[in-house]
């Protein structure tokens, strides 16, 4: 690893703590993420991880910045809205002024079953969740049991929020945890019910000390974490896997 890569006036304080050290930064350094969605917990992930020096940070988000998105989503600004700019790219032309270490790319479209072929997983170390929307997560849950991928699961609503780790194994997964609504309209988001700004800097600060601990090397228990900042309540719990009773990870029990 060289200087320039480790750089010590960068992360220096990250190297200072403890359970980062010059290793686990060298390891973070390394790092390959796939982000899926970039609206509020996805530009705040992104701009934390390029913070934290990854290697790559890979974006796909279909959707253009709008002037609502602002008040929460951290990395747009004025402009981008005026202009109607893809996020994704929008994201990384921010992404690459605050560090030019990182490489960056976007893809400007739906993370689905018409998509899913363009991303080689091989490419990615752990995949991250920025969306907003139940049925993607479930088809995210799938693609990274499938391919041995852990990944990171964020959602929040009103005040309250969670999040989840699912490991490489692909058990448990989040069919283990939930069953998938009939339609989108049954599970409440951040349009239908309204969401502040705090909620999504907690989720995406659990999320991403998740994502710099596996990628630092250290093990993770399979765990979800619920909260609502507004009532003053958070709780974890370890997630337990279901079996041969899942229809997805069932296979790797």
């Amino acid at each position: 690893m060289t200087d320039n890569i480790i750089d010590n006036s960068r992360y220096s304080r990250q190297v200072a703590f403890s359970a980062v050290g010059t290793q686990g930064q060298e390891a973070i350094s390394r790092g390959r993420v796939l982000l899926i969605g970039c609206g509020a917990l996805g530009t705040n992930i992104a701009a934390s991880l390029v913070r934290s020096g990854i290697g790559s940070l890979h974006i796909v988000d279909p959707d253009r910045v709008e002037l609502s998105n602002l008040q929460r989503q951290a990395l747009f600004d004025e402009e981008d809205s005026r202009q109607g700019a893809f996020k994704a790219q929008a994201a990384v032309k921010h992404l690459a002024r605050i560090n030019s270490q990182v490489q960056l790319e976007s893809f400007t479209a739906r993370f689905d079953v018409q998509t899913a072929a363009s991303f080689e997983p091989g490419k990615y170390d752990i995949i991250l969740d920025g969306t907003d929307d139940i049925l993607s997560r479930f088809f995210i849950n799938d693609y990274a049991v499938s391919n041995n991928i852990p990944w990171i699961y964020g959602a929040v609503a009103g005040a309250a929020g969670m999040a989840a780790f699912f490991p490489a194994s692909g058990n448990p997964c989040l069919r283990c945890v939930f069953d998938p609504p009939a339609s989108r309209n049954e599970v409440d988001t951040a349009q239908t019910r309204g969401v502040i700004a705090p909620v999504v800097t907690m989720t995406t600060s659990i999320q991403c000390c998740w994502a710099l601990k596996y990628l630092s090397g250290r093990n993770i228990k399979p765990l979800m974490a619920h909260y609502d900042i507004w009532a003053d309540h958070i709780a974890y719990a370890e997630l337990v896997s279901a079996g041969h009773m899942c229809s997805c990870c069932g296979k790797n029990t």
